[in-house]
């Protein structure tokens, strides 16, 4: 078996293997010199704790790219983070290439490396950027999976030799927070990551279909973006820029999502993800290194406003009432057609299939249909879709 190949399948095993060490660093804005500092500084204080980059390997950095939208938003992963380990990778002798298969991008991705600056990043650095889509795919068996037993991942995963993960600080309104563990969902190419969400509605079971791509990818190394964040109704349009100055990173995803619940107050047992992949793995304790998470502790953080009874009661429901929990309890998507650009990026992105389109050219919801898993949410450019409370919903005050 060839290096590459062994280094393959130790990144897509189920063994949890992983030091738990996170590094927390400040990073006060996005000027070039502030983030490579930053970034160099937790990459020296890890040394040791993760396998070394060689001259002339492949090295992909997967940023989150939600979808087209500008990095003053915090809705991607800011294109200065990435030119800052773009940088570190080139320095390795080692070849960087930077990509994602986004939920807002069908068709559209010379647009989404545009508005987001990654094609700024690869002009300035050489690095290449790689469609997800057009590079096909391949089955990945995951056999301890819950929810998924296989899954189609893009080829470029297992032509590289070494992955690192890009993740953005911010809420989601499934997940309550989106991280490391959920930035795994983007190996997944383009329509198969949105049927991904058809199988799993509740957001329990959505945590446990991410511990499961997680449990079979496992990147090399993550550094995630929370000089930035975004907090509220994310991980959208709905959200709102909340600047923190911090960076994590380490080997682990598991523990740099714990390291940023307890950066933002939110108990582990309230983040869908970390409950999921704690009762697999057992409790677990980190190292951290670098800033005390005491000292960077935002106790204000504004979480999505309406993911707590709806996760809460449809979690502890036996699968068969879940149709009938949904319609009484939930928030539905609603479409203000004067801001909507008939882009259609929300039926394309709906594993329901339950948005259609008009005469005129303007998208409608079949809410009967819909599984309320806020993809049209996510990936509408234009803020044209808002979320409406249904009655009881309204009544328990969330």
């Amino acid at each position: 078996m060839t290096e590459k190949k062994v280094r393959e399948k130790e990144r897509t095993n189920t063994r949890y293997s992983i030091r738990r060490s996170v590094c927390l660093l400040r990073c006060p804005d996005y000027q070039r010199e502030n983030v490579e500092n930053s970034v160099r500084k937790a990459w020296s204080i890890l040394n040791g704790q993760y396998k070394k980059m060689k001259a002339g390997d492949k090295v992909l950095l997967k940023p989150n790219l939600l979808s087209p939208h500008l990095p003053e938003e915090a809705i991607t992963t800011h294109p200065a983070l990435v030119e800052a380990v773009t940088k570190l990778v080139k320095d390795a002798g080692a070849v960087p290439l930077i990509g994602d298969s986004p939920g807002g991008a069908f068709g559209e991705v010379e647009k989404l490396w545009e508005r987001t600056g990654m094609k700024k990043v690869a002009q300035r650095t050489g690095a290449k950027l790689v469609n997800f889509e057009k590079a096909g795919s391949y089955v990945l068996p995951i056999p301890k999976g819950k929810i998924l037993k296989q899954v189609q991942v893009s080829n470029i995963v297992k032509e590289v030799d070494y992955i690192i993960s890009l993740p953005k600080l911010k809420t989601h309104g499934l997940t309550v927070l989106t991280g490391a563990i959920k930035n795994i969902m983007g190996f997944v190419p383009g329509l198969n990551s949105v049927k991904l969400h058809a199988l799993a509605p509740r957001a329990s079971d959505f945590a446990e279909l991410l511990v499961d791509l997680w449990q079979a990818i496992h990147p090399d190394f993550n550094i995630m973006d929370g000089i930035w964040a975004l907090e509220g109704n994310g991980p959208s349009t709905g959200g709102n820029v909340r600047p923190l100055g911090l960076i994590l990173a380490g080997q682990d995803c598991l523990a740099l999502d714990i390291a940023f619940s307890r950066v933002v107050g939110l108990e582990q047992n309230k983040f869908p993800t970390l409950t999921a992949a704690i009762s697999r793995l057992g409790a677990q304790d980190i190292e951290e290194t670098g800033v005390p998470i005491e000292n960077l502790s935002v106790m204000d953080f504004k979480l999505p406003g309406f993911h707590t009874i709806h996760s809460r009661i449809l979690s502890l429901i036996p699968k068969k009432l879940a149709e009938w929990a949904l319609n009484q309890i939930r928030v539905n998507p609603v479409i203000n057609q004067k801001n909507c650009s008939r882009c259609h990026l929300c039926k394309k992105s709906c594993p329901a299939d339950c948005i259609r389109i008009t005469d005129s050219g303007n998208p409608s919801i079949d809410l009967k249909r819909c599984l309320a898993c806020l993809c049209c949410f996510e990936v509408c450019p234009e803020a044209a879709i808002t979320l409406k409370k249904s009655f009881l919903a309204r009544m328990t005050g969330r």
